[in-house]
């Protein structure tokens, strides 16, 4: 198994990172990095260079989301994240199934999506909602107001969501992904329910290798990538087409010793940036780096 290499370290000011996104800016050429935890209801945002992440900007966002979050639970419960071509700033919110969208510059929320797994042609997706410890846990915007959320575990299982249950899927294919430009489109008003249209799992001879995915993410080339925190790896999907029924793997990269992984400190968010190179959050709870980016894969 090929293991990846250490470009840049760095340090967000964020305990239990789970989930990481680069947004595409006209400001910052590599892009802006995105990165949420699950214990704070706060977005860290940090422009993007060669050189890694610069000045990284915390904001809390916990009376923003208040009314929506309804008292659920005291942690954010945060684990996936995602931006539009417009800037909005989407926010998966694991024990709910809320995803909050946030303004460009995160001070209001705009917007509130509900995934409701429950019914339509899609059964195996029902369950997303009823283990807490096994929810939705990545997030991933997809053309046609359609979205791609992973649970995590008990069985991994990649579930695309859409405005009604008899929408058509559109897969994991490079033109289902948005474009960097395109705004994410919703429904009139400030809620929006979406249901599941597909859903794969890995095939069986899969399972032993990401028993857990804990991030999703889409390289320069269109290519649909996971990490994985219990094998400490990442991996490239192949292509998925609708009317296909398993997610299966073509490549992996086990994960550099420098980010020091454990049962205490593990590696728990996914993102690209501009150059291609992948950019991993590591959950660690102590002064210690927890943002490495890596050297391009295929190099």
């Amino acid at each position: 198994m090929t293991r990846a290499h250490v470009r840049v370290r760095s340090r967000l000011p964020l305990e239990e990172l789970s989930g990481l996104s680069v947004r595409r800016t006209e400001e910052y050429s590599h892009g802006e990095l995105l990165a949420v935890g699950d214990e704070r209801f706060v977005v860290v945002t940090a422009e993007l260079t060669p050189y890694g992440p610069q000045e990284p900007h915390p904001q809390e966002l916990g009376r923003r989301v208040a009314p929506e979050n309804g008292g659920v639970s005291e942690e954010s419960e945060w684990e996936g994240i995602d931006a539009d071509g417009e800037g909005r700033v989407f926010v998966l919110q694991e024990s709910t199934g809320r995803i909050f969208v946030l303004s460009p510059d995160l001070d209001r929320l705009v917007h509130t999506i509900h995934l409701e797994p429950q019914g339509g042609p899609e059964a195996e997706a029902s369950d997303l909602l009823k283990d807490p410890r096994a929810g939705p846990e990545a997030l991933l915007l997809l053309e046609d107001g359609h979205l791609l959320v992973v649970k995590q575990r008990a069985p991994v299982r990649f579930i695309e969501f859409g405005p009604s249950a008899e929408e058509k899927p559109r897969g994991l294919l490079p033109d289902s992904y948005l474009a960097d430009r395109r705004p994410f489109s919703v429904s009139a008003g400030d809620r929006t329910a979406l249901r599941p249209v597909r859903s794969w799992t890995l095939p069986e001879k899969d399972e032993h290798i990401a028993k857990s995915v804990n991030d999703v993410a889409v390289d320069d080339r269109g290519e649909l990538h996971i990490i994985s925190s219990e094998s400490s790896c990442i991996y490239r999907l192949e292509k998925v087409r609708p009317d296909e029924d398993r997610v299966r793997v073509t490549d992996r990269w086990l994960l550099p010793d420098e980010l020091k992984l454990s049962d205490e400190r593990k590696a728990e968010g996914l993102a690209f940036d501009r150059l291609g190179s992948p950019v991993v959050a590591v959950d660690a709870k102590d002064d210690e780096d927890n943002l490495f980016v890596l050297k391009k894969l295929n190099d």
